[in-house]
C-alpha cells in the first residue's frame, strides 16, 4: 500500500499501522474496538496481506489519530507517524470505545499517593 493524496487523506501503510499502535501502546483488540474493524482484518492489515477497502483503512486512521498519532505522508523522506502534541491526554474526538478503554486503562494504575500508603 502506498502513501497517496486523497482530499484530506491518504493511503496508510501496514507498517505505519504497526508503528503507530505501538506508539499509543494499544493492542489489535483494542484497536479493532476503537476502529469498529474486526480484530482478524487489524491483524491482516497490519500483516499486509490481501488489499484493505478504503472505510477499513479510513476507521483505522481515525481510531489512531484520536489517540494521538499523526500520518506522515511519503514526502521523499518516507511515510511515517508520530505522535501529536496535545493538551490533554483523552482526544475529545476519539470513539467512545477507545475513551472507555482509555479510561479503564488509567483507572487500573495505582496512583503515587496509594503507592506510599503501601509502603508504609
Amino acid at each position: 500500500m502506498s502513501a497517496s493524496r486523497n482530499d484530506t487523506s491518504y493511503a496508510i501503510s501496514a507498517g505505519q499501522v504497526r508503528a503507530a499502535r505501538a506508539l499509543v501502546g494499544l493492542t489489535r483488540e483494542q484497536l479493532a474496538q476503537a476502529s469498529g474493524v474486526p480484530m482478524r482484518t487489524v491483524a491482516r492489515m497490519e500483516l499486509d496481506e490481501g488489499t484493505p477497502q478504503r472505510r477499513t483503512l479510513d476507521a483505522i486512521r481515525a481510531a489512531l489519530e484520536a489517540a494521538g498519532v499523526d500520518f506522515i505522508a511519503e514526502n521523499g523522506g518516507g511515510a511515517g507517524v508520530r505522535l501529536r502534541r496535545s493538551s490533554s491526554p483523552a482526544d475529545a474526538t476519539a470513539p467512545a470505545a477507545f475513551a472507555e478503554t482509555t479510561v479503564t486503562a488509567l483507572d487500573a494504575l495505582p496512583t503515587k499517593a496509594a503507592e506510599d500508603t503501601e509502603k508504609r
